[in-house]
């Protein structure tokens, strides 16, 4: 059994050969997210507890290396009302992007952090039913969950709203280079100066996580990928955590 360990920014020197995804994916099946997400497989997806909570621990382990990136300089005082995997561990005050949130189950982690979050999702039907679940009902009567029908490329917030954007198990959706740069200047749009991006990915090789990081970093952010499990395909976990850089004085001419 290998070991296991984790690794950051740079994928040189990985011992695993099999890195390229060779199986088919959701993605793979279907030209955009609305044609394979039909009413029935949303309904299959908010039947499953399980799929729910695979996402809490993505997103969870997300916040887990973003800390470790770039720590909050201080949090709030208080405490949040307690959701899914709240430990009482961080407690942070500001505004979340939860990019592709589906469902929402990567936006309960958030919430139950203290953030208010926009959940932005493309389909309509995802962002209606995310009030089937009981764990968010609470919130949107708060003010605190805020589901937004967008597209991740063209996102529809003021600049620098955001202390945070956020995605899990959803980007893989972006085929195209020019998709996921355009997906990078709009997260970088949105993020205010010293906001913090995290980012889970189910990328299909190790060429196309450095393809969306490089992209993210000519945007104006700085950090690295993060990869948890690297030797094990099956279990290896790919994430991109970063900060954006602060806004630069522009010499006078």
């Amino acid at each position: 059994m290998p070991k296991q360990r984790d690794k950051e920014d740079s994928f040189e020197d990985d011992p695993s050969d099999d890195w390229v995804v060779l199986s088919t994916r959701p993605e793979d099946e279907s030209d955009d997210p609305a044609s394979y997400w039909t009413s029935d497989a949303i309904d299959r997806l908010l039947a499953s507890k399980g799929q729910a909570r695979i996402q809490h621990t993505i997103a969870a382990k997300t916040l887990d290396h973003l800390d470790e990136v770039a720590p909050l300089a201080t949090r709030a005082t208080g405490a949040p009302s307690q959701g899914a995997g709240w430990s009482g561990e961080r407690l942070v005050s500001g505004l979340a992007l939860d990019v592709g949130c589906g469902l929402g189950f990567s936006s309960d982690m958030l919430l139950a952090e203290g953030y208010v979050v926009a959940g932005v999702d493309i389909i309509p039907e995802m962002l209606l039913r995310t009030r089937d679940r009981d764990l968010v009902e609470p919130w949107l009567v708060a003010g605190r969950y805020h589901p937004v029908l967008a597209s991740a490329t063209d996102l529809p917030f003021r600049p620098g709203s955001f202390d945070l954007a956020f995605s899990v198990a959803a980007l893989q959706w972006l085929h195209t280079t020019g998709v996921k740069s355009a997906l990078a200047r709009a997260v970088a749009n949105v993020v205010s100066p010293n906001g913090r991006l995290g980012f889970h990915l189910f990328p299909k090789s190790k060429e196309d996580a450095i393809e969306l990081g490089t992209m993210l970093k000519d945007a104006g952010f700085e950090g690295g990928i993060q990869i948890d499990n690297v030797d094990n395909p099956r279990k290896r976990r790919v994430f991109v955590v970063m900060k954006k850089v602060g806004e630069r004085k522009v010499p006078k001419t």
